[in-house]
Formats: C-alpha cells, sequence, structure tokens
C-alpha cells in the first residue's frame, strides 16, 4: 500500500503525433464459468517505431 500513489492510469488514448502509418486494432477477451465472468477490451497501436497497448475497459461479475 505504500507505493499506491506511483500507481498511473492514463485517462486518454494517444498515439504517436507525426506517425504516417498507424495500424489501430482493438483486442478483446473474455472468459466465463457458472460462478463468474470477465472481460477486458486492449486498444492496440502499431506504428513503425513500436507497439502500443493501452487497456480501454474490464469487467468482472459474480452472479448473487
Amino acid at each position: 500500500m505504500e507505493q499506491v500513489d506511483i500507481i498511473r492510469i492514463p485517462r486518454y488514448v494517444s498515439s504517436e503525433p507525426h506517425a504516417k502509418e498507424l495500424i489501430y486494432q482493438l483486442e478483446g477477451f473474455g472468459d466465463a464459468s457458472t460462478s463468474a465472468y470477465a472481460e477486458v477490451v486492449y486498444l492496440v497501436v502499431k506504428s513503425q517505431t513500436g507497439t502500443q497497448i493501452q487497456l480501454i475497459a474490464s469487467k468482472t461479475r459474480v452472479p448473487p
């Protein structure tokens, strides 16, 4: 808990401003059972200099 103040979660999605060729992909994953389910969505931005992956949304549920 002492390091909780150094955790940073970006609230925006950005990419390299001068990159000419960018490839955007939304990747979604999910898993479920009779007792719970989970989902996650990532944005993958590919450019000539590398790949950036950003978490967009996630959700977990347990039935009542």
